[in-house]
């Protein structure tokens, strides 16, 4: 059991650290379109393997490499 104190100090925690990831978020760039088809998938060796289709919500945005 945690006291009142204990689960304030835990919630500041986690807002300083999604305050942190939404200011690098914030810095950070859109990847360019050949690095959408990476990271993605990875194979039984757990090597990195390009996808050649992304599907997208909407068929008609879906991406061919």
């Amino acid at each position: 059991m945690a006291t009142t104190d204990e689960l304030k100090a835990i919630e500041k925690g986690i807002r300083a650290e999604v305050q942190e990831a939404l200011v690098a978020a914030k810095a950070g760039h859109f990847p360019t379109e050949d690095k959408l088809y990476y990271q993605i998938y990875a194979d039984s060796d757990q090597k990195d393997q390009p996808q050649k289709y992304i599907r997208m919500p909407d068929y008609a945005k879906s991406i061919r490499n």
